[in-house]
């Protein structure tokens, strides 16, 4: 009324805008600000009202809960209290106030990363696999444990897509002294498919006491496998031990390149580059290389791709272990 009174027509528009500066100024913004900086201080202060107000507003809230109860119920739809957005946020707020530390938050992180990933993601490829055939002798099974230093070895016989054990050391020092063969004594393996949520094989390894896990194509061909290390670094980071050689999967060169292992995720590469090569269909840079190229690769061969040049640096047999990546910016 006393807008209309001093401004006419225009006072309601008025009166409008200056109640919203003051109401998101004073009764937002403010307050917010005042209680984040001193948030301890105030929340001692309004603990017991809040605490008091809890009290005598509950039987009514029980009242109006036994009413919208049945309704809510009838939606089949639970009302989520806070997001993983907003726990994510949540964290990011913790590391930049100093709270929480970064191996924390890169943990956290990997907590919900797993939750979205499947087998293949993960997984040791088949052509990286170390496997032994079924009907080898246990010398030269220890030889192969040896030389790996892996205590858990899958067996095969005919070919890897026949996957028919696994073989574990342990197991093989308990019998030395007896005269036995590898099918005696390797354990049942455990298949799962390409598409198998990290989440749910966690569990069921937790549950099962296993450590490997043989992956299998939509063909019921040897994929990969996966190990409980392989999951649990996706958590925690990069596990080594004592037979683990450190290796930087990328390394810089110099401004414009970098040497990198053909393991190395795309996703990875991306991130740490500044890249946007591919990710859709290839999880590694060197089964994107290789598919690219459309040929038993060589050293010196390369590809190009949004001014990124990938060259072979490295060979194993027909495999790619290491590319040069120069970036022309």
């Amino acid at each position: 009324a006393i807008a209309i009174e001093f401004f006419g027509s225009k006072g309601i528009g008025i009166a409008t805008g200056v109640l919203t500066f003051v109401i998101l100024v004073f009764g937002e913004i403010t307050p917010k600000s005042i209680s984040a900086e001193n948030a301890e201080r105030i929340s001692l202060v309004v603990a017991k009202p809040i605490k008091f107000f809890i009290k005598f507003f509950s039987p009514l809230v029980y009242i109006l809960t036994l009413i919208t109860g049945p309704v809510t119920k009838r939606s089949g739809k639970r009302r989520v209290m806070i997001t993983e957005d907003e726990i994510r946020l949540l964290v990011e707020m913790g590391e930049k106030e100093g709270v929480i530390e970064k191996e924390e938050k890169e943990m956290i992180k990997g907590v919900f990363e797993v939750g979205d990933m499947v087998a293949k993601e993960v997984m040791i490829p088949r052509v990286d696999m170390v496997c032994i055939e079924v009907n080898e002798s246990i010398d030269e099974a220890l030889k192969l444990i040896r030389e790996t230093g892996f205590s858990r070895i899958p067996v095969y016989e005919g070919n890897r897509d026949n996957i028919v054990g696994i073989l574990y050391a342990k197991d093989i020092i308990r019998h030395l002294n007896k005269k036995i063969k590898i099918k005696d004594i390797m354990r049942p393996p455990f298949f799962i498919p390409e598409t198998k949520s990290l989440r749910e094989l966690l569990r069921e390894m937790q549950k099962l006491k296993l450590h490997m896990a043989i992956v299998v194509d939509e063909y019921g061909g040897t994929a990969g496998l996966v190990t409980l290390e392989d999951i649990i670094e996706e958590i925690v980071g990069e596990i080594m031990d004592e037979v683990d050689e450190e290796e930087e999967l990328i390394r810089r060169i110099d401004e414009n390149t970098w040497l990198v292992n053909a393991r190395a995720r795309i996703e990875e590469v991306n991130e740490i580059l500044n890249l946007e090569i591919p990710e859709d269909e290839f999880e590694t840079i060197g089964g994107f290389v290789f598919n690219k190229l459309g040929k038993i690769p060589k050293i010196g061969d390369y590809i190009e791709i949004d001014g990124v040049k990938i060259t072979v640096e490295k060979m194993k047999d027909k495999r790619i272990r290491k590319v040069r990546i120069t970036v022309n910016r």
